[in-house]
């Protein structure tokens, strides 16, 4: 009995498959990268901002900084002994958590730290990040005096307790913020953002070292 074309599955769409070739090249700059220097860095970097990243980018080249997606960054390196891109340089693929990069350059680790730490900026924190103080406000209008009317509904979806009042934001009782040590919610980081309150600092933390001569891995 022939089969019927009623039963037959046809695909609106077509799904795509996904092209390797990208994270191929990636992995090989990096391994290409590690055998042009002498030393490779795991470097921690907090409140990245891209603008920052790309001078650090100019000012090591011909080194090289990447800040990709850290399981990459290990492949590249390799885990172990046998699939290592350079003599002794898997065991810094285990320095390769949070928010991690890698660079390699020919810069003494001195050197390069000194380089680093002239680009560390104060930051709005972002959630997740630490308070580095504890922020009050008292209540009344002057603690909210800056904000325009139409801001009324926004700060107090942002929990502070608000109302208008003649057409100002008054704030309707003391209300504290966040405390020093507090893990900021997202809501904190738009309250301290709103205020004009920097709690964060862009930093560039060597974390660990290889060297390419003494074929080893050290860590800080």
């Amino acid at each position: 009995m022939p089969v019927s074309k009623r039963d037959r599955v046809i695909h609106t769409s077509k799904v795509k498959k996904h092209d390797k070739s990208g994270k191929t090249e990636q992995i090989d700059n990096i391994r290409d990268s590690i055998q042009a220097s002498r030393f490779a860095y795991a470097v921690e970097i907090t409140n990245e901002r891209n603008n920052i990243l790309k001078a650090i980018r100019d000012e090591i080249k011909p080194g090289k900084l990447f800040y990709s997606k850290n399981k990459l960054i290990q492949v590249a390196i390799g885990f172990t002994s046998e699939s290592e891109c350079s003599e002794g340089i898997h065991q810094l693929a285990a320095n390769m958590t949070g928010h991690c990069g890698l660079i390699c350059t020919n810069l003494g680790v001195d050197e390069l730290r000194n380089l680093l730490s002239t680009y560390e900026e104060s930051e709005y924190a972002r959630a997740g990040g630490i308070a580095t103080g504890t922020i009050s406000l008292e209540a009344g209008f002057d603690a909210l005096a800056r904000f325009p009317h139409s801001m009324e509904v926004q700060l107090r979806k942002l929990g502070l307790p608000t109302m208008l009042y003649d057409g100002k934001v008054k704030l309707l009782a003391n209300h504290t913020i966040c405390n020093e040590g507090d893990v900021l919610t997202a809501s904190q980081a738009q309250l301290l953002k709103l205020l004009n309150i920097q709690m964060g600092q862009f930093q560039t933390i060597i974390k660990a070292i290889y060297d390419k001569d003494a074929e080893s891995v050290t860590e800080l």
